[in-house]
């Protein structure tokens, strides 16, 4: 687990606030290497709790050969437990690997129902999966940017911002378009 969130806390550090590890080393380091700690212990202990339920189960007789049909309960009991290792990471983490999580669902799902023959498989379903995320993600930078997290919205402000990103969301106050009121207008 040390190698997935190692990179994941130390590149926003190195590559969007190098001045903090200058100006307060200890702190920086301290706050990156206790989040690298917590999610490290996160999906470690995510994963020998799912792999661990499955095994006990089936030592206790959850096999498809005594329960038919009912024992795909097994993947929902080892999910539930692994999901209580969710306690570890921080409450703001939590809603992002819900997200995570949800997207690797709905990806196991269609995959399982593309090889079922219920749901055609088509080269690219991931890029669109991608482009509509990305579109509900923007759509909140340009209209809703105080609902992003603050880490979030100063990364899209590093790439996309500009002073003119809400020009074309139609106003009321002739001010904000830079307008001047002519006298022409009939509303």
């Amino acid at each position: 687990a040390l190698p997935v969130y190692l990179p994941v806390f130390t590149l926003p550090v190195l590559l969007f606030y190098p001045l903090s590890l200058v100006k307060a080393p200890v702190k920086t380091l301290s706050r990156t290497l206790s989040g690298v700690l917590r999610s490290t212990v996160f999906l470690a202990l995510y994963c020998a709790t799912g792999v661990s339920t499955i095994t006990l189960l089936r030592q206790f007789g959850v096999t498809y050969t005594n329960l038919g049909r009912f024992a795909h309960i097994s993947p929902a009991i080892a999910g539930f437990m692994s999901g209580l290792a969710t306690l570890i990471e921080k409450k703001s983490r939590r809603i992002e690997l819900a997200l995570y999580v949800l997207g690797k669902a709905i990806e196991g799902r269609t995959l399982q129902l593309s090889r079922a023959g219920m749901l055609p498989n088509f080269e690219g379903a991931d890029i669109l999966v991608f482009m509509g995320s990305l579109s509900v993600i923007m759509h909140a930078y340009v209209r809703h940017a105080n609902m992003l997290r603050p880490s979030y919205h100063s990364v899209l402000c590093r790439f996309f911002d500009a002073d003119n990103r809400h020009v074309f969301i139609k106003s009321n106050d002739p001010a904000e378009k830079g307008e001047h009121n002519t006298g022409t207008d009939k509303s």
